[in-house]
């Protein structure tokens, strides 16, 4: 199912839980239940439902008819069958041609079988029935009759469990238990019905009656099953598989067959790319029912229901979504999560499918720009939503959140970068093999992808599925040292916590080294807990290390790289930041992280508390007249989710005059205020939101702070003179630095020349210094490290630099 609205009834939600509860314990039925499970499953197989039904009332919004339940018992002196059934009218109950007595209370239908029976017994009831099916109280679910069409939608949002096969037939309606399928399905002539399976036969009664019967042979639970009944006509087109010729069975209308096949025109494309990673197509036919329903589609097998509105003749908003419900027939159709909990498993693994189709036919840039976006949405908005959830336990009202869909795509994407492409496909498609039409829990899923793989994923499980949250990596430095003609690079990985309750292990990560000339090679590496340490070897001197460049493993990272080439300004979207280039003549590099975690380190006394919630990293290879500006927003107003960029709230913002900007070159380095920035608080100081432009940009950590200016440079307040031309070199500097200028010299005399440490110490002072003559200055005394100039002028003029002492 592809959610576009998430549509929550709480209150009807739990009373509906209650009701049916008190169902159970009414036919003794226990009522405790481990991730919604039914015990009735355990008692009784349903072999077949045959639904029988007259649907010729559209107007009056009735149905009528019967199913029978052909049924085996797995345990002797079975007395009793137990289905669920939703405000229907019962008319009677035969065993063959004797009637039943029964006990109905609009939810749980009890019925007395008259006699024992064995495991060896195969029974038939059949119930009669009619009346108004019904919809889910959210609007998401249910029986419809709209525009005279009837069709159902086989989930309920608001009810629990969340399967909805209970509306218009009696079942067990649950995720585990699976059926075949019959429909006899009459209709006035002019209309047709479509349902799972294939067509048997197509008949005109003697009351001028249309029937149209319906088999499927493949067992599927009840919230699979399908009618649809309108004006159809049928859309047919074929596609050679892996394995045979698969129909393609579209109920449409005569007026709306162009643009049927002018927005499924990728189709096929995404029935390849699912066959190549996840195996043969296992159904009779692809199908699609067309529905005047408006909020997302329906994965009914080999029948989906799917909106009228989402045809739009071509142009591909929709085209993903026919491609989600399409995957199904892999996740959730040919394998079922075995509990609503374990939900993703269904919709997630969809949800990733959509990603993999952008890639099939969109390319590889697209796919993994599709990826990260979604991630840094998951990172940024949905602890807000919906707290820290993990995917094993997921509470009954974000059944079809954004955990299951979106982080459960990223959980798909993740396990890819695990196992890489080839063992991911033979890992995924042995584990459908052998859960075929079978519900799973995640235990089943885990041990059967560890089988097929031969890798034990039981860290991938218990790291990403069963605890909340997202494992952080960064590089903490680099050391690099020559042996024979190689390098070696010894990298030192740091792990932290991003809402996780423990840190992960055996994770694999990419880690991509440059030279100065932008060549780079990639190697795979292995992090375990806190600390990781490992040795890489290279045939080059590494100028710029990165992890998880191509980010194969989603984590608490959002982040871009991009070549810049002019002057203008680029915008790092997920990264949150904006890059003005002033001035360059060759093409950088340029990667900046935004980390959804907390800044390590230690940092100066003027410094009340740093933001734990998010830091930048710039990083790159830029040349050496590269100069640029940057740009982004704070913002601390609530914690309270509301679609806005409330990511500073934890940092407790009171008067905007305490925000500070601080930074560092790597983490070797502790936070000090960064010297060249300009805050803007907009409208006022205490709304906690506005602005920071990092008036000279270099590579390095930055992060938000509380605390005091550093008062001896008044760093907030001054801002570098751009028209004073200044010359300070060489940089970085070993034991002097000359600083010259080709100002006139009226300004240039008797100058007064600071050096700072990044804490705002005062380490050397100089009066009367002449700019227009070059005169060393000494700093031999001041070991490695960046530090601060300041520079006034004789007409009060100030100017501030960094520069670097570098003695090796």
């Amino acid at each position: 199912m592809k959610k576009i609205f998430v549509l929550i009834v709480l209150l009807f939600s739990v009373c509906r839980l209650f009701a049916q509860q008190e169902a159970y314990r009414h036919a003794g039925i226990n009522s405790t239940f481990a991730k919604t499970y039914d015990p009735r499953s355990d008692s009784i197989d349903i072999l077949k439902y045959t639904i029988n039904l007259n649907i010729t009332d559209i107007t009056g919004k009735k149905i009528s008819g019967n199913t029978s339940i052909k049924f085996h018992p797995k345990i002797n002196n079975i007395h009793y069958l137990n289905v669920d059934l939703l405000r229907l009218s019962i008319d009677s109950i035969k065993l063959g041609s004797n009637i039943l007595s029964y006990h109905y209370n609009d939810t749980l239908l009890s019925i007395n079988l008259n006699a024992n029976y064995h495991s060896n017994d195969t029974i038939s009831v059949t119930v009669f029935y009619k009346g108004t099916p019904s919809g889910d109280p959210t609007g998401w679910g249910g029986f419809y009759f709209q525009s005279g069409y009837a069709y159902n939608l086989g989930v309920g949002f608001g009810s629990n469990p969340h399967v909805y096969g209970r509306v218009w037939f009696p079942c067990f309606d649950n995720f585990t238990e699976r059926s075949t399928y019959e429909f006899n399905i009459k209709t006035i002539p002019s209309k047709s019905a479509y349902c799972n399976g294939e067509l048997l036969s197509d008949t005109i009664d003697a009351q001028n009656l249309r029937t149209r019967r319906w088999l499927l042979n493949k067992e599927i639970p009840t919230y699979l099953a399908s009618v649809a009944v309108g004006s159809y006509v049928d859309l047919k087109m074929n596609y050679v598989g892996l394995e045979r010729n698969i129909p393609i069975l579209i109920a449409t209308t005569a007026t709306d067959s162009t643009k049927v096949k002018a927005s499924l025109i990728h189709l096929k494309d995404a029935m390849h790319v699912y066959e190549k990673f996840f195996g043969p197509y296992v159904w009779n036919r692809v199908g699609y029912a067309l529905v005047p329903f408006n909020q997302g589609a329906m994965e009914h097998a080999t029948n989906i229901a799917f909106p009228i509105s989402f045809l739009n003749g071509g142009v591909t908003t929709y085209e993903e979504t026919a491609a989600h419900e399409l995957s199904h027939h892999w996740f959730g159709d040919y394998i079922t999560c075995s509990s609503q909990e374990e939900m993703w498993i269904n919709e997630g693994w969809a949800s990733y499918c959509e990603y993999l189709f952008r890639e099939e036919v969109y390319g590889k840039t697209a796919y993994i720009n599709g990826i990260k976006t979604l991630h840094e949405n998951l990172l940024h908005f949905v602890r807000y939503k919906e707290g820290d959830l993990n995917l094993n336990n997921i509470p009954f009202e974000y059944t079809y959140g954004d955990h299951v869909y979106l982080k459960g795509a990223i959980m798909a994407h993740n396990l890819r970068g695990y196992l890489g492409d080839s063992l991911f496909s033979i890992a995924v498609k042995q584990t459908l093999l052998a859960n075929a039409y079978k519900s799973i829990s995640n235990e089943q899923f885990q041990q059967s992808l560890s089988t097929a793989s031969g890798v034990d994923l039981s860290y991938f499980f218990e790291d990403w599925i069963y605890q909340p949250g997202w494992a952080h990596f960064s590089i903490d430095s680099v050391e690099v040292s020559k042996i024979n003609l190689e390098f070696n690079a010894k990298v030192f990985v740091r792990q932290m916590k991003y809402a996780n309750t423990h840190f992960d292990q055996h994770v694999p990560m990419e880690i991509t080294f440059f030279d100065k000339n932008m060549n780079s090679i990639t190697r795979t590496i292995k992090l375990n807990g806190e600390y990781s340490t490992i040795d890489v070897r290279v045939p080059f001197v590494p100028v710029l290390s990165v992890l998880n460049m191509n980010d194969r493993i989603s984590q608490a990272i959002s982040s871009e790289q991009k070549i810049l080439k002019n002057t203008g300004v680029v915008n790092f979207v997920l990264a949150k930041m904006n890059v003005t280039v002033n001035s360059t003549t060759d093409s950088s590099l340029m990667r900046i992280e935004h980390h959804y975690t907390g800044p390590q380190g230690q940092f100066y006394n003027n410094i009340q508390r740093i933001s734990p919630q998010r830091y930048w990293t710039v990083s790159g290879i830029l040349s050496n007249d590269f100069k640029a500006s940057a740009k982004f927003s704070y913002d601390g107003r609530s914690a309270v989710f509301s679609g806005n960029n409330y990511l500073d709230h934890q940092l407790n913002i009171t008067n905007e005059d305490s925000l500070i900007l601080l930074y560092r070159k790597n983490a070797s380095q502790i936070w000090t205020e960064y010297p060249y920035y300009t805050k803007n608080t907009l409208s006022s100081k205490t709304d906690k939101y506005g602005n920071i432009v990092i008036d000279s940009l270099r590579l390095g950590d930055y992060c938000l702070g509380m605390g005091t200016t550093t008062n001896t440079v008044g760093i907030i307040q001054i801002k570098k003179n751009e028209n004073l031309k200044l010359n300070i070199f060489p940089n970085p500097s070993q034991k002097q630095l000359f600083i010259t200028s080709d100002d006139e010299k009226s300004i240039l005399n008797n100058c007064t020349i600071s050096i700072f440490n990044q804490s705002g110490q005062l380490l050397k002072s100089i009066e009367d210094y002449n700019l227009s003559e070059t005169h060393p200055i000494d700093i031999s005394g001041l070991s490695d490290g960046i530090y601060i100039i300041q520079i006034i002028t004789k007409n009060s003029t100030k100017y501030i630099q960094q520069f670097e002492v570098k003695k090796q």
